[in-house]
């Protein structure tokens, strides 16, 4: 699916923002009613822009 996605938003030149990791923290962040930035930086050092 993800390479399904990537060719489609490559063929009309749709400027690519960013992507997201293909992490659970997502979903945590979500249940703990959060945002990624809100985590603690040892848990989602991965999934944080530094």
């Amino acid at each position: 699916m993800f390479h399904k996605l990537m060719s489609f938003l490559f063929t009309p030149d749709i400027p690519f923002v960013t992507t997201l990791r293909d992490t659970q923290n997502y979903a945590k962040a979500t249940g703990k009613g959060v945002g990624i930035g809100e985590m603690t930086y040892s848990g989602v050092k991965g999934d944080r822009q530094r």
